[in-house]
């Protein structure tokens, strides 16, 4: 519902999780296997200043992650492997200028926050508190530089890390990107994403796509944020040995 230079909004997703690629494992030692779908939900309020020079926003909403899981990265022989259920809250605070971005969001698990997924390991859902800053280098491509702070009820990935993320769009609907992060658990990460928004309201005629260019061409980057998709939606998953355990003991079978 948009009212004047705010917007109440929902916004649902659900993806595809698929397996982890070269054995090699992104929870830390357990590999991730099969195809699962978790979902995303948000609800929030968008506005803007009086001379529309900044957007702020505040949402909230509830993520789940269903989790396969398949052989140990180290070698370790493992049986009975399970798929975990995690779950969590999370909030998220964001002001968006013409040049500069702001982004602070808190991740809450929910729920069991721990799952047995092997003989061996066990998971567990990370608390995870950040702040992201971003500067727009030009209309297209994006910077942004992030501190978090990460804990778990397994106490081996507590901590501090780092972010760093590039966007670049390469027209109003097709936006590639790139992720490096670091912290103590999960070490360096590097990751790519591929974005595509279609709208089924512009007409495939000329007239359409012109009007489409103008509006473009005056859109400025607060007034965009006000119908763009919130972020930091993923539950955040770390593995841990825990020792050799026994088949057939009470809720592990």
């Amino acid at each position: 519902m948009v009212v004047s230079n705010s917007v109440f909004f929902a916004d649902i997703l659900a993806n595809a999780n698929f397996a982890d690629i070269n054995n090699s494992s992104s929870i830390v030692n357990t590999t991730v296997a099969g195809v699962t779908l978790s979902t995303s939900s948000r609800l929030g309020y968008r506005w803007l200043n009086s001379d529309r020079s900044w957007m702020y926003g505040l949402n909230a909403g509830y993520d789940t992650r269903p989790m396969s899981t398949g052989p140990t990265d180290t070698g370790i022989p493992v049986n009975a492997s399970r798929t975990g259920f995690f779950q969590q809250a999370a909030v998220n605070a964001e002001a968006i200028g013409d040049k500069w971005t702001f982004n602070a969001y808190a991740l809450l698990p929910t729920g069991t926050t721990n799952a047995q997924l092997n003989t061996t390991h066990q998971g567990g859902a990370l608390g995870t508190f950040g702040l992201d800053a971003g500067y727009n280098l030009n209309k297209a491509l994006r910077v942004s530089i992030g501190y978090y702070y990460q804990n778990g009820d397994l106490n081996t990935a507590d901590g501090s890390g780092v972010l760093g993320h590039l966007t670049y769009a390469i027209n109003n609907d097709l936006t590639v990107g790139a992720d490096l992060s670091y912290d103590n658990t999960f070490k360096s990460r590097f990751s790519t994403s591929i974005k595509w928004r279609f709208s089924a309201k512009d007409s495939p005629g000329k007239e359409g796509q012109a009007n489409k260019s103008n509006y473009s061409s005056t859109i400025t980057a607060p007034i965009a944020a006000l119908a763009s998709t919130p972020t930091k939606r993923n539950v955040r998953v770390h593995d841990t040995t825990v020792g050799i355990q026994v088949l057939g003991v009470p809720g592990f079978d």
